[in-house]
């Protein structure tokens, strides 16, 4: 029914779908404003691509920004699989030695605060 409506933001698919790129950018860096204060991790905002995917749309993309994180203690693979393993999960890709978090997949902010605690516990 929402799709009759025409209330796109109560479609959580279609919301991110929507969402400007410098929206996710200004998302990335309160993120990173967060976890800057963990010394044991490295991050930074590198612009990026969403992959749409599904049935209809397997290979579109959508321009976004990444929050971009390595730690001293981890390998991008350890900390994505340990962020996998987190209840609950949080699902990252690994690109370059560096686990890439694309924002435009969180719903909101009480995801982004469950994304900062695990940073902090795994990395810690």
């Amino acid at each position: 029914m929402e799709y009759v409506r025409q209330n796109h933001d109560a479609i959580p698919f279609v919301r991110m779908m929507r969402m400007r790129a410098q929206e996710i950018r200004a998302r990335a860096e309160a993120l990173q404003a967060q976890l800057n204060s963990t010394p044991a991790l490295k991050t930074e905002i590198i612009s990026g691509e969403s992959l749409v995917g599904g049935g209809s749309a397997p290979t579109s993309t959508l321009p976004t920004f990444l929050v971009a994180v390595t730690t001293d203690t981890l390998s991008a693979d350890e900390l994505a699989a340990r962020l996998r393993h987190h209840r609950p999960p949080i699902v990252a890709r690994v690109e370059d030695g560096r686990v890439l978090l694309d924002l435009r997949t969180v719903l909101g902010p009480a995801e982004e605060g469950e994304i900062t605690s695990a940073l902090r516990t795994l990395a810690g």
